[in-house]
């Protein structure tokens, strides 16, 4: 059972960030750098202590031409079109090699997890080690899909969760469990997959959100194999962006419009603070617009750094601002 979860003092950082052109396609934190890749190939390396960005840092990750960032304990993994360049402390001490194909764009993500490499792709998840290809099963629904569409990740200890999204035809949970090679998936044939946040490998709050002619959100939580096990009211003209588990505070955090806001274990919301003002941007799965939360990425207690898909990020922090 969920612990109830109580409000907290927090005050907003800023980080500085130059604009781009490019989409944000992942960020990941480790070694207390924030890495950005975006669809464009370009990368980012923000410092949340000088809050400024690590531009020797930035080069050294943009000159090893990546497809694919993850990471795992303090250690940075880099796909690259035929390897995968393990970093630690700023330089390459490894490369891992790939069986069965290379790369020459991104794929929908790269995962390190369980001490494998894999490529997640629209049909299936690729074990870049074995070459082994997972294919994904048919899921169902309306249109009985066949193919990813993510609107956002979550890496547990032995399983990939993938929220996806369908418009107006609804979306999926989907999980993939690389131990025992099985594939779970949970359908809502409105509301789609805009945030996971997982303790373990269970997606212990789940947000799906509808914006089509209108906006309606349910916040859930499933266990290992995507069974719902518990489903919250649904809030209307409303829209949750993300979510996430922060293991340092055991906060879930919640991402609604412009707030941030703590999620206790009977789907009730606390509202932290307002997020600073982003220009909204169109909402990809049907009609309408939002402001365009990418993640929420936990650092240490108390703190927690709100990624945006374009313009700076914003780190959270308790009972004090720094300019």
């Amino acid at each position: 059972m969920i612990k109830p979860i109580f409000a907290i003092g927090l005050a907003v950082f800023s980080l500085v960030g130059p604009c781009r052109a490019g989409e944000l396609a992942k960020t990941v934190f480790v070694q207390k750098r924030l890495y950005g890749l975006y669809d464009d190939g370009t990368v980012s390396v923000w410092d949340p202590l000088t809050r400024k960005e690590d531009e020797r840092q930035k080069q050294f990750v943009q000159s090893l031409g990546p497809f694919g960032l993850d990471a795992r304990d303090d250690t940075l993994y880099i796909l690259q079109s035929k390897s995968i360049a393990v970093v630690q402390r700023g330089a390459v001490t490894s490369r891992l090699p790939i069986k069965g194909t290379s790369f020459e764009s991104q794929p929908l993500n790269f995962v390190e997890l369980a001490g494998h490499s894999y490529a997640v792709f629209p049909d299936g998840i690729m074990d870049l080690g074995s070459g082994d290809r997972y294919a994904l099963p048919e899921l169902g629904g309306q249109l009985r899909k066949s193919f990813l569409r993510p609107l956002c990740y979550a890496v547990g200890q032995h399983k990939i969760w993938i929220g996806n999204g369908y418009g107006e035809w609804g979306g999926f949970l989907v999980g993939f469990d690389v131990v025992d090679k099985k594939w779970y998936w949970d359908y809502d044939s409105l509301h789609y997959v805009t945030g996971i946040a997982l303790v373990g490998d269970k997606p212990q709050l789940v947000s799906w959100s509808m914006s089509h002619f209108m906006a309606t959100a349910v916040l859930r939580r499933h266990d290992d194999d995507a069974k719902v096990v518990a489903s919250y009211q649904e809030f209307e003209d409303r829209y949750f962006q993300t979510a996430a588990y922060s293991n340092f505070d055991r906060n879930f955090y919640v991402v609604e419009e412009q707030t941030l806001n703590v999620c206790d274990s009977d789907g009730n919301l606390t509202k932290l603070l307002d997020l600073p003002k982003r220009p909204y941007r169109r909402e990809g799965m049907a009609i309408g617009v939002v402001p365009g939360v990418k993640s929420l990425v936990p650092i240490a207690k108390n703190e927690i750094i709100v990624v945006f898909a374009a313009g700076e990020p914003v780190l959270i922090e308790e009972k004090k601002v720094l300019q």
